[in-house]
């Protein structure tokens, strides 16, 4: 069997040397546009990370994969989102996961974009506290997350995003969307 594809973070280990803001938002772009496909079927994928999009060798496209914690969440008559459960368990990987998943909240279009935006932040250069280390507890991290939440400009955009007005307009959006909300994929 030919490996017809890579996954993106060995694909940015890779170009390590040759990676550019040009580069990474290219990727970032086609990553939520795989992202929204998935949502605009009525499902949310739940473990959004770089290493769940693929880059085909053959087309140069971005792919989503890894659909084994998807759920289906918008009702396939009405379009409107399931009705939300009210206790749910931990879905999803530590690093890249909502507060929303660490507080075991029933997850939505919303979480993805999350992990979505932690992934972009990783792609950005932008240094996030709980990463640092391998060895962090699930409740450590989660600590970590709502820390850095109180106080993004001092916690989380310390970095290569510092100046970047986008980022925090992304996070502001993310930060104000409900269960039941559409993320507006063109701002992000």
């Amino acid at each position: 069997m030919d490996l017809m594809a890579i996954n993106l973070a060995k694909v940015r280990r890779c170009l390590e040397q040759n990676y550019s803001f040009k580069i990474a938002i290219h990727i970032l772009s086609e990553m939520l546009t795989a992202i929204r496909e998935v949502h605009e079927r009525g499902f949310i994928h739940r473990d959004v990370k770089a290493s769940n999009f693929v880059l085909c060798r053959e087309s140069r496209r971005i792919y989503i994969v890894d659909f084994g914690l998807a759920k289906r969440h918008l009702d396939q008559i009405t379009k409107q989102p399931l009705p939300k459960r009210r206790k749910v368990d931990f879905r999803g990987t530590v690093s890249f996961a909502s507060l929303n998943a660490h507080n075991n909240v029933d997850l939505a279009r919303r979480d993805d974009i999350w992990s979505y935006y932690f992934t972009m932040m990783d792609f950005l250069n932008e240094k996030l506290e709980w990463r640092e280390q391998r060895d962090y507890t699930i409740n450590q991290v989660k600590d970590i997350k709502t820390r850095n939440f109180r106080n993004p400009k001092k916690k989380l955009w310390v970095g290569a995003t510092r100046n970047i007005a986008q980022v925090q307009s992304i996070f502001n959006h993310i930060n104000s969307l409900d269960y039941a909300d559409c993320p507006n994929y063109n701002l992000i």
